[in-house]
């Protein structure tokens, strides 16, 4: 089975500027799916911040969004797994309200994550963690000492990792917690 993965697309990006817009279409159209159509590759795993705005979304990043990347999806009959980011939520301390949840999960082809447990693919399960904020913690911590996973993905800030070219994570989480994984 072949996964693609992609995260921190950040619909609305740049104060739901029409330029990033665009240029984020380029992307799908150009590269992506034309890299899903030529290996065949019929499932996503996004890894979470799919929307950029907290409080709101933009009609027009929405709009351009379903043109370049949700209506390519159906045309390919591609499925997706999300997981919920950060700047998918709209309360810090709870996932309960997520943009994710309550735009993209009403399509068949989409199934939204935002409370952590462990999926199967194909013989191989994988532990997905959605962002972990005061409401989620016990239940993560509790999903990962339980889960028989070797892989774990999510939406994590972990200490000591690469962030953006030269910035290196210092306020986030101990990446020990994740140590049982045989991949993050």
């Amino acid at each position: 089975m072949k996964i693609a993965l992609l995260n921190d697309t950040h619909c609305g990006v740049r104060n739901n500027n029409q330029m990033f817009a665009e240029y984020q279409g380029r992307f799908y159209d150009e590269i992506f799916f034309p890299y899903l159509d030529k290996h065949n590759i019929k499932h996503i795993i996004h890894l979470g911040d799919y929307f950029d705005r907290r409080r709101d979304v933009n009609f027009y990043s929405l709009h351009k969004n379903h043109e370049h990347f949700l209506k390519p999806m159906i045309e390919r009959d591609i499925t997706m797994d999300l997981i919920v980011g950060n700047h998918d939520i709209y309360y810090k301390n709870t996932l309960r309200v997520n943009a994710p949840k309550e735009l993209l999960g009403s399509y068949d082809n989409i199934t939204v994550y935002d409370e952590p447990c462990t999926v199967n693919f194909g013989g191989l399960d994988i532990c997905f963690i959605p962002w972990i904020c005061d409401d989620n913690y016990d239940k993560t911590l509790l999903t990962i000492t339980q889960t028989e996973a070797t892989i774990a993905m999510g939406h994590l800030e972990l200490n000591g990792f690469e962030a953006h070219p030269g910035h290196y994570m210092e306020n986030g989480m101990d990446p020990s917690f994740v140590s049982k994984f045989k991949k993050v």
